[in-house]
């Protein structure tokens, strides 16, 4: 006696399956890349906990470094010079904590060079219909931070 299956034959569409087998593996892969992102900032607030106990470093101790090729990223660093009150830089599209917002930077005119100094985050308006009231820093004025350097993006 010969068993036969009473369940219709499902036919799929190979263009549906193609996409989506696709789309499941580059969710796959975001999730792997926000996972590496994860571990990569855990790291970064580790490195900075661990160099607070170091003294700060001079402009010209942090070039000397950056010349042997020494990672300097997150290294304490204090800076003195003024700031240039007429550029005021305001990063677009910053989140923090769920909240829009923009980051402004300055920059500072050192004896050895102009450094940009990250202000801060400020809250703004999803449609950008207002921008932040800012007022630029003026004067002489003694820093101390952490150095960081500017990643190289898409241009």
């Amino acid at each position: 006696m010969a068993v036969t299956a009473r369940f219709p034959l499902i036919t799929i569409n190979p263009f549906i399956l193609v996409i989506t087998l696709l789309v499941f593996f580059a969710l796959v892969k975001l999730g792997m890349w926000q996972s590496d992102r994860a571990v990569e900032k855990e790291q970064r607030l580790s490195r900075i906990a661990s160099l607070k106990t170091q003294p700060y470093f001079s402009l010209e101790d942090i070039e000397a470094m950056r010349s042997q090729q020494l990672d300097i990223n997150d290294l304490p660093i204090q800076v003195s010079g003024e700031f240039d009150s007429e550029l005021l830089l305001l990063l677009d599209n910053q989140m923090v904590e769920g909240k829009f917002g923009m980051r402004a930077h300055q920059l500072l005119n050192t004896e050895q060079g102009a450094v940009l100094v990250n202000l801060g985050w400020l809250p703004a308006d999803r449609t950008r219909q207002q921008q932040p009231e800012v007022k630029t820093i003026i004067g002489q004025h003694q820093l101390t931070g952490h150095i960081r350097l500017l990643e190289q993006g898409i241009v």
